[in-house]
């Protein structure tokens, strides 16, 4: 499966990494990018292996961690990443 990126996951990605340089350290957007490029990995391998979403029936959302999620949907052989969303603020998915 070939995964593509929408505008707004890749603003939501560089807007996660900004914050975690700004706020926290090196080492913790580090992880923040290491943890998208194993999601990655694994959307290819097991693309139905993360929960649809309550509120929208045609996305799936996968937690990379305790602060993070990505919001995506499958489109026939692609994966479409939606959205990198921080799982304690309210959101629409």
């Amino acid at each position: 499966m070939n995964i593509t990126w929408t505008g707004q996951a890749r603003h939501t990605y560089d807007m996660t990494i900004a914050y975690l340089m700004e706020e926290w350290t090196v080492k913790e957007a580090q992880n923040f990018i290491d943890s998208v490029e194993i999601m990655e990995e694994q959307l290819k391998k097991f693309p139905n292996s993360f929960p649809i979403s309550d509120k929208k029936q045609y996305l799936r959302k996968a937690v990379l961690g305790k602060h993070n999620s990505l919001v995506y949907q499958i489109d026939g052989n692609e994966i479409v990443l939606i959205t990198f969303l921080h799982n304690k603020q309210g959101h629409k998915y």
